[in-house]
Order: structure tokens, then C-alpha cells, then sequence
């Protein structure tokens, strides 16, 4: 009897030792120990209650015989409640993930469960009473762990660390690659509290979060840092002094505040610092760009996790804002070059206008001379040439605006028969002369208002038409339309020599010259099909080219024109596009910009028209035009003679307001580049004077060599009523002249 309660107050002691040693597991043992605890502190009470009762009652054995037997009932079942205790808690022991183990204070093993006998397994050696010592040595003998470069010597110093007053704690690697920790505590007795946590996974996130080339932190719900790895501390060189796990958010922006960390702030610390937080706290998808101190450049992205914590990164983008800084410089640099580009393009087609207009005029007026069949050949010849090389110049504007993304669409209700019918009609007296037939197949279902714009397809369609009939000598042109789902698609095919096959895949390249397809001695077809396809992109469309079955070329667009219902004005249906209305010619590139204007001298050897009336005819209609340019004002007066009409004209705008604002007449054609004032201020001159005096306003027409619609709208804002672009055509000033004179 006497062993067995020495053999319980053995136990009780263990446990006593065990339950003091509990505590001090690690976090993720704590329910479990929690649970131990509670069972521990329960025996203990009921050992210690017990035992009281045994000791009174030995004390009065000799007169408590008979309770005797009772007494040893209740001593079994402590015993029993003892015994199921410490399975209970053996049990514990065994269920955690983590190694625990118990030394006694000789170093020796007295109870460890399987996760800290695991390394061991299948080695007899290891049972109760085994050294620590041994227990290091094995592990290196059995070439379960890596000492490292100590080496043997690894053994001696982790019998050092238990010496000292506060064990450290040690980070095993074992050959598998896995890694734990050793946490060990003294025990007031003398012994040793071992425990072993599986970080294996918690070690490699941290070097992954280390491997991270960009700053990496992570702060807690309650804004302090949790961890950082090393690129987050070298970026915030000088807070890296407080750049510690704890530390607040606030505090540490303080810390650089104080240190010039930030130098957008300077001057404003504390707004910086509220927005800063503000960002912070509140978190987007928005990226946050600060220029540190250093002068280096940091992006800050930030996310909330579930948990409330803040997820951090800074990523250094010294480098890409300094190339983006020099791309932001190449931009200015390219923009220049392309402004010096469109300067040069404006004044290339204003010099060239001002000669052709004489050269076009001057053939257009001996077309109705009496001239033999030869010199009529010979001078249409000479007037379609100047024509065709002022649509390639006009394909170079547009080409070269397209180029620099300057030319939008202007989407609006148009009457698709109006555009095909305007098409057609420019083509059906060269179609006459070659003897070639000018078809429209167009299918019924096609609506007959459409959405798009009208100006640009019209563009197209000429560019197609015209090269159908340039290079068909015999047979048809057919332009087609119909409806494919909800897209027009329209085609024009011709019976000409088509395009070479080894052609055919560069057709829209602009890059086919002459000699290299569509036939002998036909020559190239420019710029013209490549500012067509880009036009086409612009309007979301496509557009292609396929041989004609028997010989000849099928080119196709496909456009997303809307339908429209409801009926457009007839008044608003009749007229042509506002931007049509001041380009009568061919379309013009539209976002070019003008240079300085450029003037051609007078020719030495025409006579001088002075500023002397024409020959009046009873009842005209009186016509003021101004004009610096000889060969022009010549060629404008051979123009406007048929017309009937009252002809004076000045050579300056000097000249012009002196002779308008003393006898006004009906109709103002003025130049815009003249010497001494252009045709825009003599326009905003005459504007005012008319809002002085009252009177009704003129009609004034601009004739221009400047082409460009930048430069058409500009002149339509000072106030002008109509542009002209040059050459100049007789039956569009007699169209001017119709809307002035009298019914």
C-alpha cells in the first residue's frame, strides 16, 4: 500500500511537472493544452482532496476499522480516475501535429510523442532514458538532419544551449527538405520542455516573399507591419532605421516625413500625409506613383485581404518613367516633325494649286476655242493630266493625314442614291467618249437612307469608279450594292486587264507603280486605293479585291450602315454635307495644318489687269473679286465672261475694302493669301463694317489654293460664306453667281 501511494505521489508530481511545462507550449498547441489543463488541474484537485481524506483517515485507522474497506474502494477509483487522466492526456500528447517532449535534469529522455520520435523511426536505440546528446548524434549519423559546415561540432553546441539561462530557439534542416523549429524551456526541476513545429511551409513563404524583386510588406488589421522583405527596407532608405515588424503605418510615414523620405511632400507633410493615408486605408485598383527623396521613383499597390490586413507591394519604376519621360520627348519630337510635315504638304499644295489653277483655267478656256481636232486632243490631254496630278495630291494629303491619325469620321443621315448618283455622274462623259457601259445594279431590299458618312464614301466609290474606268478601254463598269446581313456591301467591277495575280496582294499597299501591274502603258494606280482602305478601317469596314470571272478587276467594301426611318427634310436631303459645301473638288485631308501662306509672283509677261471694271452689261449682276496672282485674275476673268456679269477686280485687300465699303457689290471672290491682307481679315473687316452700317450681309466666296479642311473651316469661321478651292471650275462660280443674282 505504502509503494502505491508513493508510486501516486510519483505520478502526481509528473503531472504537476507536466501541467507547469504545458504552458509554455506553442501557439498552435495552445486548445490542446487548454485542454490538458483543465483535466490536470481537476486530478490535481481531486488528488489533493483525497489525500486529505486518507491521512484522517489513517489517523484514525485503528478506531475506523469498519470504514476501512470503504476507504480502500475510494482510494481504487482515484487510482482509476488517475490512470484514465494521464491516458487522456497521453492521448493529447499523441494527437498533436508538433514534436513535445520532456527531459529530466540529467538531459534524459522521460516522454516524447511519435511527431518528435519521427526522425527516429525504426531505430531501437530510442526509448525512455536516451541522452539528448545521443539523440543529436543520431540524427547526424542516420543523415536525417544538415548540420551544416559545424559539421560534428553541431552536437556540442546544441548541448551548450541547454547551459544557458534562456534557451534559443533553432531552426533544424533536415535532408528532405523540410524545416522546423525547436523551441526549449528549463522546467523548474531541472528538466527540459522540448517542442518541434513543422515551418517548413511558413520558411519558404518567407523566402519567397524575400525572393520578390519588388518591395513586399504586410500590415496587420491594426496597421502594423507584420513582415517586410529586404527591397521594401532599401527603397525607404531613410526609414529603414524603423521599418520593423510592429511598427504602425502612420508612424513609419512619420519616421520618413521627418527625413525628407518623400519629396512631393515638401511644403505640404501633413495633406500629404492624410491623402496618403486616405489612399492607404482605403485601398483601389488605382496604382499610386511616389517620387522618393533619392529621386527614384516608386509604384504602390495595395489590397485588403479578408482578415483586414493590408497587402502591400512597390515595384521601382526609376527606369520606366525616365523612358517614358524620353518617349514623352520623341512624342514632341515626332509631333514637330509631323506639324513641320503638314506645313511642308500645305505649302507644297498651295504652290502647286496656284500655278495649276492658271495651267487648268487656260485649258479649260481653249477647249472652247476654235482649234483643230489635233490641238483639241492635245489640250484636253494637257487639262486631264493637270487634273489627275491634283488628285494625287490630294491622295498625298490624305494618305499622309490618315498616317497621322488626323482624319475622323463624321457619322449623319444620308440618301444613298444621291451619293452613288453624284458618283456616276462625274464618269458618264469619259464612259460616253470611251464607249463603255456605266451600270447601277442595285438590289431592292437596300434602304434608301443610310447612317455613315456620306462624304468619305463618296471618296471611296470615286476612287473605285475612277480607276474601273481609267483602266477599261472596252466593255462595262458595273458599281453593284446590296445587303449581307446588316452590313451594304458594294462593288465595282470593270472588264479592264485586272490586277497580275503576284499584284494582286499589294493592290492596296499604294505601292504598285508603273511597269509593275494592271497592264502595259497603263501606269499606276498612286495612293488612291491605300487611303481607301484606310478610310474603310476608320468606318469599321472591309474591303477587298477578287479577279472578275472572264477577265477584268471586282473590288468590294463592306460597311455597318444603319438604316434610318424617319424621312430627312427635302431641304436638308438636297444640299450636300457641310464639309462637302466647302470642298467642291475632291476631299481634302482633314486635320493638316496650313503653313505660312505662300504667294506666287505675277508673271512678267502678261499684261497687268488693274482694278479697272470689266465690261458692264446692262442689268449684271456686279462682281468685286480680288486677286493677286495675274495668270489667276486673267483666268478667272475668261471664266466668269459667259456669265454675264459686272467683273471689277483689285490685286490687294487694301484695294478690295476701299472699292467694297464705297459701292458694295452683289458678290465678293477674294483670294485668301494676298500681300498685303489676306482674304480672311479683308472678310472680318467688311463683317464689322456691316454690323456698323447696318446693311445686309455679302455674299463672300473664297478662292484658295489652300485645300486642306483645317484650312477651309478656318476660312468658313472668319465669316466667309463658300470656299473655292483651285483650280477654279466655271460651272462652280456660276453656281455662286446663282445664288445672288435675281429671280
Amino acid at each position: 500500500m505504502t509503494y502505491q501511494i508513493e508510486d501516486l505521489r510519483q505520478e502526481r508530481r509528473h503531472r504537476l511537472a507536466a501541467q507547469a511545462n504545458l504552458k509554455t507550449e506553442s501557439t498552435r498547441a495552445r486548445e490542446s493544452r487548454a485542454r490538458l489543463e483543465v483535466l490536470t488541474k481537476r486530478l490535481t484537485g481531486q488528488v489533493i482532496e483525497k489525500r486529505e481524506e486518507l491521512e484522517a483517515l489513517r489517523a484514525a485507522v485503528a478506531g475506523l476499522k469498519q470504514e476501512r474497506d470503504a476507504l480502500d474502494r475510494r482510494l481504487a477509483d482515484i487510482a482509476s480516475n488517475a490512470k484514465a487522466d494521464e491516458r487522456s492526456l497521453w492521448a493529447a500528447l499523441q494527437a498533436l501535429r508538433d514534436g513535445f517532449a520532456l527531459f529530466d535534469k540529467e538531459h534524459r529522455l522521460v516522454v516524447a510523442n511519435t511527431a518528435y520520435l519521427s526522425p527516429f523511426d525504426g531505430l531501437a536505440e530510442i526509448e525512455r532514458g536516451i541522452s539528448y546528446r545521443r539523440l543529436c548524434d543520431l540524427l547526424i549519423e542516420e543523415g536525417a538532419i544538415d548540420p551544416g559546415p559545424e559539421g560534428d561540432g553541431w552536437t556540442e553546441r546544441m548541448i551548450a544551449r541547454l547551459r544557458m539561462r534562456t534557451i534559443p530557439d533553432e531552426t533544424l534542416h533536415f535532408w528532405n527538405g523540410r524545416n522546423y523549429s525547436l523551441s526549449e524551456r528549463h522546467l523548474p526541476n531541472g528538466g527540459i520542455v522540448s517542442m518541434v513545429v513543422n515551418q517548413t511551409e511558413a520558411i519558404h513563404i518567407r523566402e519567397a516573399i524575400e525572393a520578390i524583386p519588388d518591395g513586399f510588406a504586410i500590415y496587420d488589421r491594426d496597421d502594423r507591419l507584420v513582415i517586410c522583405n529586404a527591397p521594401y527596407r532599401q527603397m525607404y532608405d531613410r526609414s529603414a532605421d524603423a521599418i520593423r515588424p510592429g511598427i504602425r503605418f502612420e508612424d513609419l510615414l512619420r519616421h520618413g516625413l521627418e527625413r525628407g523620405q518623400y519629396a512631393e511632400s515638401a511644403g505640404r507633410e501633413e495633406a500629404w500625409l492624410a491623402d496618403r493615408m486616405r489612399r492607404h486605408l482605403n485601398p483601389d485598383d488605382a496604382p499610386l506613383e511616389i517620387q522618393l527623396g533619392n529621386g527614384r521613383w516608386i509604384q504602390v499597390l495595395e489590397r485588403r485581404t479578408s482578415d483586414g490586413s493590408i497587402v502591400g507591394l512597390r515595384v521601382d519604376v526609376t527606369a520606366l518613367k525616365r523612358q517614358q519621360a524620353e518617349l514623352e520627348r520623341m512624342h514632341h519630337l515626332a509631333a514637330a516633325a509631323t506639324r513641320a510635315k503638314s506645313a511642308f504638304l500645305a505649302n507644297m499644295s498651295h504652290e502647286i494649286r496656284t500655278p495649276a489653277n492658271g495651267v487648268v483655267g487656260m485649258a479649260t478656256l481653249l477647249m472652247d476655242e476654235d482649234l483643230t481636232e489635233r490641238q483639241h486632243e492635245m489640250i484636253d490631254t494637257l487639262r486631264s493630266s493637270s487634273e489627275a496630278l491634283l488628285v494625287l495630291l490630294d491622295d498625298i494629303l490624305d494618305f499622309s493625314a490618315i498616317e497621322a491619325g488626323a482624319i475622323s469620321i463624321d457619322a449623319r443621315t444620308f440618301d444613298l442614291s444621291d451619293v452613288v448618283e453624284s458618283v456616276l455622274a462625274s464618269f458618264r462623259a469619259t464612259c460616253w467618249k470611251k464607249g463603255l457601259n456605266l451600270a447601277l445594279d442595285r438590289d431592292r431590299d437596300v434602304p434608301g437612307l443610310l447612317r455613315g458618312d456620306p462624304r468619305r464614301l463618296r471618296q471611296i466609290l470615286t476612287n473605285l469608279v475612277g480607276n474601273a474606268v481609267r483602266f477599261t478601254e472596252a466593255g462595262s463598269v458595273t458599281l453593284s450594292i446590296r445587303r449581307d446581313g446588316g452590313r451594304t456591301v458594294i462593288e465595282v467591277e470593270d472588264t479592264g486587264p485586272g490586277v497580275p495575280p503576284d499584284r494582286a496582294d499589294r493592290v492596296f499597299d499604294g505601292a504598285v507603280q508603273e511597269g509593275e501591274g494592271f497592264g502595259s502603258g497603263l501606269g499606276g494606280r498612286g495612293l488612291g486605293l491605300a487611303v481607301c482602305r484606310r478610310l474603310v478601317d476608320l468606318m469599321g469596314g472591309d474591303i477587298w479585291y477578287a479577279p472578275r470571272p472572264g477577265g477584268g478587276a471586282r473590288f468590294g467594301l463592306s460597311l455597318q450602315l444603319d438604316p434610318v426611318t424617319q424621312a430627312v427634310p427635302p431641304a436638308v436631303a438636297a444640299q450636300p454635307a457641310p464639309s462637302a459645301r466647302a470642298t467642291p473638288g475632291p476631299d481634302r485631308a482633314t486635320a493638316l495644318r496650313s503653313a505660312a501662306t505662300a504667294r506666287s509672283a505675277p508673271a512678267p509677261d502678261l499684261a497687268r489687269i488693274g482694278a479697272e471694271p470689266a465690261r458692264a452689261v446692262s442689268g449684271a449682276i456686279r462682281v468685286l473679286a480680288a486677286e493677286d496672282n495675274a495668270v489667276n485674275r486673267m483666268v478667272l476673268e475668261k471664266l466668269l465672261e459667259p456669265s454675264g456679269v459686272a467683273l471689277t477686280m483689285v490685286e490687294t485687300g487694301t484695294e478690295a475694302l476701299a472699292a467694297i465699303t464705297a459701292d458694295a457689290p452683289d458678290l465678293v471672290l477674294t483670294d485668301i493669301s494676298m500681300p498685303d491682307m489676306d482674304g480672311t481679315e479683308l472678310t472680318r473687316r467688311l463683317r464689322a463694317w456691316e454690323a456698323e452700317t447696318g446693311r445686309a450681309p455679302l455674299r463672300i466666296v473664297a478662292m484658295t489654293a489652300h485645300a486642306m479642311q483645317d484650312d477651309i473651316d478656318a476660312i468658313l469661321a472668319a465669316g466667309l460664306d463658300h470656299v473655292l478651292t483651285k483650280p477654279l471650275k466655271r460651272e462652280l462660280l456660276e453656281r455662286q453667281i446663282a445664288a445672288v443674282r435675281p429671280l
